[in-house]
């Protein structure tokens, strides 16, 4: 059965759906015209200044002010430098013997000692020794890979096939 009524009588009062109010909870309905939302008390704007009714205002200028070549403002100019004599170096001057800008901030290298020289020999010897070292050991490791390589890797592949298989050896009679 449904809610709508066909044929309203006179007597009774129109239903909700007609008059388009909704009881809180209600959701709403297609068809039926929404109330209008009130609206809530907004301050009012402050009146609008005509000119009329505007204070007194300074006038601007319409036009750019035109200057003259006579009455632009000029910029401090520095002093000229002085010219920098033989008599002092400059630290200023860029280097002309191909050392770095910044080679008065750095220490001046030294030359190593008769000790520390013997020492950095025989570091240097004996990294040439673990170089030869570690290329005979790898070249030997291939080597005998080459050699037993082949018969270890048949005899590792006959293993792994005959696990697998079910044939029962026969005793010879």
């Amino acid at each position: 059965m449904s809610d709508t009524v066909v044929n309203a009588s006179p007597a009774s009062p129109a239903p909700a759906a007609t008059t388009g109010l909704l009881l809180d909870g209600d959701p709403p309905r297609l068809g039926t015209a929404q109330p209008a939302p009130e609206m809530p008390n907004l301050p009012t704007a402050a009146p609008v200044i005509t000119p009329s009714t505007a204070p007194e205002m300074p006038n601007l200028p319409t036009a750019a002010p035109v200057i003259t070549p006579g009455s632009t403002p000029s910029l401090p100019t520095p002093a000229p430098a002085a010219a920098p004599t033989n008599d002092s170096p400059s630290n200023d001057s860029a280097p002309t013997t191909g050392e770095h800008p910044m080679a008065h901030l750095m220490p001046s290298k030294t030359m190593p000692t008769e000790a520390s020289r013997r020492a950095a020999e025989q570091r240097a010897a004996q990294k040439a020794k673990s170089k030869k070292i570690k290329i005979g050991v790898i070249s030997g490791i291939i080597v005998v890979t080459a050699v037993v390589g082949p018969p270890l890797g048949k005899w590792l592949v006959d293993a792994i096939n005959e696990v697998g298989a079910t044939t029962v050896e026969q005793p010879a009679e």
